[in-house]
């Protein structure tokens, strides 16, 4: 229960942050929004909890395993993925910033290679399965992976764009007047 609500608590962290960034054009406002009662960001925690919800009544009834093994393996998973993308990309942003002098941390590169290799052996070697669990846990991981970054896409890219074009048809119009 404790892992559980650690992830709620987070998970509605990460979600404030990118409404932050903008990530959820249409509801950012809300989303980023905090109680000030309690200091917590509520309409976050909301956000996660019907997430979590849907998982549980939907994703986890259509499985044979336990739903602790189930969202065990999906969330354990899809963290070493977004582990491994954030390592690569703390590495590019260090090589971008070469020149910058400011530098109080600086971890080895021998040690960010040793974590890099070590997330790609666990999502390469989470394939092999043990024939008492099953392998489709993985298989929903990457399926929900690939249609949230499709979602993402086609809210802040084909949004943005299209908010673009209507601030400029609206120049425009201001501009011929």
């Amino acid at each position: 229960m404790g892992t559980a609500a650690v992830e709620v608590w987070s998970g509605s962290r990460v979600i404030v942050a990118a409404a932050n960034s903008d990530f959820f054009p249409k509801y950012s406002q809300k989303l980023k929004n905090w109680n000030e009662r309690f200091n917590t960001p509520i309409n976050a925690l909301l956000a996660q909890f019907v997430w979590c919800s849907f998982l549980m009544i939907f994703v986890g009834g259509s499985f044979s395993i336990s739903n602790f093994k189930l969202f065990s393996n999906l969330a354990s998973y899809s963290y070493w993925i977004f582990y491994l993308a954030t390592g690569i990309g703390l590495l590019l942003i260090r090589r971008r910033s070469e020149n910058n002098e400011k530098k109080f941390f600086k971890v080895p590169l021998p040690v960010v290679g040793i974590f890099i290799l070590g997330g790609v052996l666990i999502l390469t070697f989470s394939f092999i399965v043990d024939d008492a669990l099953q392998l489709s846990p993985i298989f929903l991981s990457y399926g929900f992976l690939f249609i949230a970054l499709i979602s993402w896409y086609f809210f802040y890219y084909w949004w943005d764009t299209k908010k673009k074009q209507r601030e400029s048809a609206i120049m425009g119009i201001a501009a011929n007047q």
